[in-house]
């Protein structure tokens, strides 16, 4: 019989689940992901759950955040569940399951998207990784470049108090982050797109009416260099069968994802203070986040 998946539940579930060894409470958030998915919860906050299982790093776990109302359903199924996933991986012949607790909140997804660039006010957050899709770059099917005049970005161009938009978002999040003197945050586009980096860089500073490119020289140079591509692979098919997931993890979740136990990925960038720690590794055998030497 399943049960709900809550941290209430997770002693009662059965031992063949994983679950985190770590203490929840001692998280701290240092990246905000936007476009909190399937494929990025079986893959990028696993890797970040390990991490945590080896006591390291803790002020790395992940804040939610969207601007889409499949986003505020993600939050909806994820909030009752105190922020976990159980995460169903699939082989030939066995089945196994594990719940992860990488995520520490969700940010309200609004209107439009003056909640994401509230929270980016919180130096903490060091990163913003991303994971909205070819169609969320507003890239031109013509070219294969950044559109700027794609509605999207000429709306948050034109009224930069209230963007609603991905990318408006975060180029206003910049703006006031320069303003208060403060750091800027690394861009990590996790979009199997070619040239992910340079299609997020484009995005948030392609278009001719950007206040970034009135940014002083010396600010945009220092979050130009903080861009980042990443690759990541792992198979990520619609849940093959309920039954077969809900057999595997014992628990009803709104919020499951089922993934291959191949995975794999790399990232590449000057990286954030304290990012220098660790770097994204995965053998074909297994995905891990490993210390940098």
């Amino acid at each position: 019989m399943s049960q709900p998946l809550n941290l209430s539940a997770l002693a009662a579930l059965p031992s063949t689940i994983l679950r985190a060894n770590y203490a929840r409470d001692a998280l701290r958030a240092g990246i905000l992901h936007i476009g909190v998915g399937n494929f990025h919860r079986a893959h990028q906050a696993v890797y970040l759950d390990d991490l945590f299982n080896r006591g390291r790093d803790l002020d790395w776990a992940l804040l939610g955040a969207g601007v889409s109302a499949g986003d505020q359903a993600m939050r909806s199924a994820l909030e009752p569940q105190d922020w976990l996933t159980t995460v169903v991986e699939l082989e030939p012949g066995a089945n196994s399951a594990r719940v992860t607790g990488a995520m520490t909140g969700f940010v309200p997804v609004g209107e439009d998207a003056t909640t994401i660039v509230d929270a980016l006010d919180d130096a903490a957050l060091r990163i913003v990784s991303l994971t909205v899709t070819e169609g969320g770059y507003c890239i031109d099917p013509a070219t294969g470049s950044f559109n700027p005049e794609h509605p999207d970005i000429r709306y948050d161009a034109a009224h930069p108090d209230g963007p609603k938009g991905v990318f408006g978002a975060l180029v206003v999040a910049l703006k006031r982050r320069r303003d208060r003197s403060a750091a800027p945050f690394t861009v990590m586009s996790c979009d199997n797109i070619p040239h992910n980096g340079r299609v997020a860089m484009d995005a948030v500073g392609g278009s001719p009416s950007s206040p970034i490119r009135r940014l002083p020289p010396s600010f945009a140079r220092r979050w130009r260099s903080r861009a980042v591509w990443s690759t990541a692979s792992r198979l990520r098919p619609r849940t093959a069968s309920a039954a077969c997931s809900r057999s595997a993890s014992g628990s009803a979740t709104t919020g499951r994802s089922s993934a291959s136990r191949f995975a794999n990925g790399c990232s590449k960038t000057t990286s954030p203070p304290g990012a220098q720690r660790w770097r994204m590794s995965a053998s074909p055998s297994h995905p891990r986040w490993r210390p940098s030497n």
